[in-house]
């Protein structure tokens, strides 16, 4: 009966970030915003700024099956400001990471609700203290490249 419930809860959680994605792509938001980042944003450090700002709050605003929307969008830009694919892609994956704890929807928070019957603005606080250790994860990853792009500079065979 339990587990007929939580997935009751996530299938509406998941049919409501559906609808929310194909009314953001039906009426071309992300097109909006790809054409603002193009007009205002010219250098990588604002680019990656933007990107986390709007990962991180489509991640916590709306549950999807595939969050490309923003992505397919981004990845059009990034080479216009020379970010490394790579690090891109570990950017992107934090953030959505981020977005899953992040209140008001976060869906690893709703889960812990369920599963543990716990009150959610109780989870809300109790999370807070890891929602901050990884923004500064993810506030690292994104402005020291190195973390990422490191790693496979190290593994990349000598030419």
């Amino acid at each position: 009966m339990h587990a007929s419930t939580l997935v009751g809860s996530v299938v509406i959680l998941l049919g409501v970030a559906l609808g929310m994605t194909s009314y953001l792509v039906d009426a071309e938001i992300p097109t909006h915003l790809l054409a603002w980042v193009q007009a205002h944003i010219h250098s990588q450090w604002e680019f990656l700024l933007a990107l986390n700002c709007c990962c991180s709050c489509s991640a916590a605003c709306w549950r999807s099956t595939r969050p490309s929307w923003c992505s397919r969008r981004w990845w059009r830009r990034w080479d216009r400001v020379r970010v490394d694919p790579v690090h891109l892609g570990v950017v992107f994956l934090a953030n959505l990471e981020l977005g899953f704890l992040f209140p008001p929807m976060g869906l690893n928070l709703f889960l812990s609700a369920s599963r543990f019957q716990k009150p959610l603005p109780l989870l809300y606080r109790k999370a807070m203290p890891f929602l901050v250790i990884m923004a500064v994860g993810v506030l690292l990853i994104t402005y020291v490249p190195a973390i990422t792009t490191g790693v496979v500079a190290l593994l990349k065979p000598a030419r």
